[in-house]
């Protein structure tokens, strides 16, 4: 199973794709899940006649928490939306009860703006992204203060 969180337009560009990849047999015996808060959303609407797509109205968190405490299967995957990057997070913190803290700012970026859940959206124009978590070249964490990105 694929999980595609957000069934408006972004979450619906990523399940029209999978979904002809699933009918081109690229992703075989794979079923795609859109969960939305909304019933009446984009992908509820396009693939209300696509067997292969489901869409389940549900809080996004919620849904998330429910399947992955639920047992995932080794292949199933879970696309999140572009602009929810933290739910990934917020499900991992409850699991190992870690607390939430300020997310940092002053990264000196064109747009920087903090979400209502306390995430930061950060974005840069090309060549001048923020800094990532670890280094494809060696997999060691890198730290901000390396890269010289860190913020003020």
């Amino acid at each position: 199973m694929v999980v595609v969180v957000g069934g408006g337009c972004y979450g619906s560009y990523h399940a029209r794709q999978l979904l002809k990849a699933v009918r081109a047999g690229q992703l075989p015996g794979q079923r795609v899940v859109v969960v939305d808060h909304s019933a009446g959303c984009a992908a509820a609407r396009e693939f209300a006649d696509a067997p292969e797509v489901s869409v389940v109205t549900a809080d996004w968190l919620a849904f998330l928490r429910s399947w992955l405490a639920g047992g995932v299967a080794g292949d199933d995957q879970v696309i999140p939306a572009p602009l929810a990057p933290h739910l990934l997070w917020e499900w991992l913190a409850s699991e190992v009860g870690a607390e939430r803290v300020p997310a940092p700012g002053g990264w000196r970026l064109p747009y920087e703006a903090p979400g209502r859940s306390g995430e930061r959206y950060l974005s840069a124009p090309p060549g001048r992204a923020p800094p990532r978590a670890w280094s494809r070249r060696t997999a060691r964490p890198c730290t901000p203060r390396a890269t010289g990105t860190s913020p003020t």
